[in-house]
């Protein structure tokens, strides 16, 4: 099995919980799929509301995988992530 960039999939991860959150805020769910993301309420409560669908999770997810790795220097993609989210508190 191939190594994969640890910084990249960190920045495919948030992409992939950041559609969860806007879906989540936005009231959005799907019906009808039988696995699925999900993500708790704002409150930290559980929610039984699929979001995703898993094709769509994980597509979100390679997209972001790759254009990490194409922009290259994952790593300070990373810090640049953090610094933001740092600021948006």
């Amino acid at each position: 099995m191939a190594d994969l960039d640890p910084h990249a999939l960190t920045l495919a991860h948030v992409a992939v919980e950041d559609v969860l959150i806007e879906f989540r805020d936005a009231r959005i769910g799907i019906l009808g799929r039988a696995n699925g993301f999900v993500v708790n309420e704002r409150d930290g409560q559980p929610s039984s509301v699929m979001r995703l669908g898993t094709r769509d999770g994980l597509e979100i997810g390679i997209k972001a995988y790759l254009e990490a790795v194409a922009k290259g220097d994952t790593e300070a993609q990373v810090g640049a992530l953090l610094t933001a989210q740092e600021d948006n508190k």
